[in-house]
């Protein structure tokens, strides 16, 4: 039986977008969703590509359209409420399995929950393979090898253009990942914490540009592929000056989520914005929107070592493009490790650079070491 690619949760805004994508590269995805009329509707857009109906909270409907080896990507978020069904479906049938989330408390349960079952299965499980966190990834590997003496690497996360706009799904999976504590990488051991204080400031062309401290994939990530780190440090750096104002407004949240009617009160607002109609950013609006991703190495006694920089395309445009190209890398050649590996494992460091350039970024990279 031949291998297929599987895209779940098709007609969603970043699903269209990976279909898009993944026809554009010569491949022709199963398209699944819940909704049949919309994913006629977008197979026929795409030049009739075979659908299959599936429900998120039901595996079985899923595991049926999964054989042995096939690339299963899933769109469908956020990933802490209804993400676990692709990734059991995957598991159960030894499928690959990619997904676009950027939530860390999803990100680490598939690390320490599935990755050890993905193993067994000599499957790989890619987790959020999008602009989270694949970026910082790839321009922290590029700094990192250009010093191997490097024990700490800071990440930072920007957009330029006209400002971030969110899809619906994306403001759904922020408010769900602030209902759990999120992971940082600090004295080479993963620690849990609702808020972190710190704020960096970033240079890029010139311009000094503040982030505040976030959970990511990186602190999972890069300590397995450069066993030398100590410390990773995700920044976020959407907020411009307000970034300042963020760790009061964590600790303030740390503070209140320690209040059960606090909790209820976010949750409940999350599942309000769970009932997304699959809407986000139009094309016009994504055009004037580009990633601006850095990070920096730096030796044992916080000396600068190295820096890489990638620029380009809407973090949207390039999570759809990333998800297809590595989708397409899996599927003729498999993927480097099984079991639950970030992207500088799973594809090897000179195929994730070249795969974030043919998404739509470009890297420079600068030492300052003699």
């Amino acid at each position: 039986m031949h291998k297929k690619i599987l895209l779940f949760g098709a007609t969603g805004y970043t699903g269209k977008l990976t279909a898009k994508a993944l026809v554009k590269l010569g491949l022709e995805p199963l398209l699944v969703g819940r909704n049949s009329s919309k994913l006629r509707a977008l197979a026929e857009e795409l030049g009739g590509l075979e659908i299959a109906e599936a429900c998120v909270e039901d595996v079985s409907s899923l595991s049926r359209l999964i054989n042995p080896g096939d690339i299963l990507i899933t769109t469908v978020g956020p990933f802490t409420r209804y993400g676990e069904t692709a990734l059991q479906a995957a598991i159960e049938k030894s499928a690959h399995y990619l997904d676009s989330t950027g939530e860390p408390g999803f990100i680490r349960k598939v690390f320490e929950q599935y990755g050890p079952q993905a193993e067994k299965k000599s499957i790989t499980l890619l987790t959020a393979m999008g602009y989270d966190y694949v970026p910082g990834n790839c321009a922290a590997a590029a700094a990192l090898n250009m010093n191997k003496n490097a024990t700490r690497v800071d990440v930072g996360y920007f957009v330029s253009g006209g400002g971030f706009a969110a899809s619906q799904g994306t403001q759904a999976s922020v408010v769900q990942a602030m209902l759990e504590p999120g992971v940082f990488y600090r004295q080479g051991r993963l620690i849990e914490k609702m808020a972190d204080a710190k704020v960096k400031r970033f240079t890029l062309a010139g311009k000094t540009r503040p982030a505040t401290s976030v959970p990511g994939s990186e602190h999972i990530t890069l300590p397995h592929s450069f066993p030398a780190l100590k410390e990773v440090n995700t920044y976020l750096g959407w907020f411009g000056n307000v970034s300042y104002l963020m760790p009061l407004f964590s600790s303030l949240h740390a503070l209140l989520f320690k209040i059960p009617a606090y909790f209820g009160l976010l949750d409940k607002y999350a599942q309000k914005l769970n009932r997304s109609e699959g809407k986000g950013p139009s094309h016009s609006a994504r055009q004037d929107c580009d990633t601006e991703v850095q990070a920096i190495a730096y030796n044992s006694a916080g000396q600068a070592l190295s820096e890489a920089t990638l620029i380009g395309a809407n973090p949207y445009e390039f999570t759809s493009n990333m998800l297809a190209i590595t989708a397409l890398e899996g599927f003729e050649n498999g993927f480097q490790e099984t079991g639950a590996q970030g992207p500088v494992a799973a594809l090897g460091y000179e195929k994730l650079v070249s795969a974030c350039e043919k998404a739509g970024l470009t890297l420079t990279q600068k030492s300052y070491s003699s």
